[in-house]
């Protein structure tokens, strides 16, 4: 895609810009932290949408009625315009707090004859992680990843069903010293990857989205070819599993991570199993193994938002699991 990638050579950057990074993509960089403060934005809501420095001037665009035509159509496809952490149909009405006014001090604090130049500390500990979980804006996002195993091989089926493109990253836990394969999908659309298995017979999948979106996907070639055929349906309320007949023989299991409980192990000897999400804000992690099929796992875990339910940030990152 035009502008996407690194095809010519940075002149004021000779030195560092060698010619094995021609052809590569620029992608996105590490992320950071952003502050909104506005009268939309009260309350201490997290968004966890993928935004990058293109979001800021997109958001101005979209203000201003402009258009920049230094962004990619690829940035403008997965990364948002900020408007989704804002909620514009309940202003608070209540006035700021007044800012006191800096000047007279900085001032005085200026004139302080043989002012010192303070050291950084030579040691500092590490950051942590605020306890707690906080309310989070509903996301655009409606993935989903299916799988068929044939010919010595596993192909993922990757979908964006919401409003916004998403960026899946497969690691093969086989052979980690590849690179990630990377599947950008727009919204309505779907694309396949395969990955033959290793010369054992193994494939071991992590798939990886936004906002905590994961499937992983393991087994050997000698599993029988029903257990790759689970179905999973999502709604805004329920996740719900589809089993193939015959399921019942492999004594399928599923582990579920529930916030601030124990791990809930659940047999699976229905047709079909759902599980609710309204009590989870969205959120799922449900784990299918099977008791007589050892090298068999499926694990599925992100959030699923509704438009009229408000949820939060993870909460499995802020709760030990037991």
């Amino acid at each position: 895609m035009a502008g996407s990638y690194h095809t010519e050579p940075s002149k004021g950057d000779a030195a560092i810009d060698l010619a094995a990074y021609r052809g590569r993509p620029y992608g996105l960089g590490p992320r950071v932290p952003m502050y909104v403060v506005s009268p939309w934005s009260r309350g201490g809501w997290v968004n966890s949408q993928v935004f990058d420095h293109t979001s800021v001037i997109r958001f101005l665009e979209k203000r201003f009625d402009f258009h920049e035509p230094n962004i990619t159509p690829w940035r403008r496809a997965v990364c948002g315009d900020l408007t989704s952490a804002f909620d514009f149909t309940a202003a608070d009405p209540a006035p700021f707090a007044a800012m006191p006014d800096p000047r007279t001090d900085a001032a005085r604090a200026a004139a302080i004859p043989k002012q010192v130049s303070p050291q950084a500390p030579a040691g500092s500990s590490p950051p942590w992680q605020e306890p707690g979980i906080r309310r989070a804006r509903p996301l655009p996002y409606a993935l989903t990843v299916g799988e068929t195993i044939a010919d010595g091989a596993i192909t993922l089926r990757f979908a964006a069903d919401g409003t916004q493109a998403a960026v899946f990253h497969v690691y093969d836990r086989t052979n980690l010293t590849q690179t990630p394969r990377r599947f950008t999908v727009e919204p309505g659309h779907a694309l396949d990857g395969r990955w033959p298995f290793d010369h054992e017979g193994r494939y071991d999948l992590w798939v990886l989205g936004p906002n905590g979106f994961h499937r992983h996907f393991m087994g050997h070639r000698d599993d029988p070819a029903l257990l790759s055929g689970l179905i999973w349906r999502a709604t805004t309320t329920e996740m719900t599993l589809l089993l193939p007949a015959g399921h019942h023989t492999h004594k399928l299991i599923a582990r579920t991570e529930r916030i601030g409980a124990t791990t809930l192990v659940t047999p699976l000897t229905e047709a079909q199993r759902s599980w609710p999400l309204s009590k989870s804000h969205g959120w799922y992690d449900i784990t299918i193994g099977a008791a007589n099929v050892p090298n068999y796992l499926r694990r599925v875990s992100g959030r699923i938002d509704a438009p009229d339910r408000i949820t939060c940030s993870d909460p499995f990152v802020m709760v030990p699991r037991v």
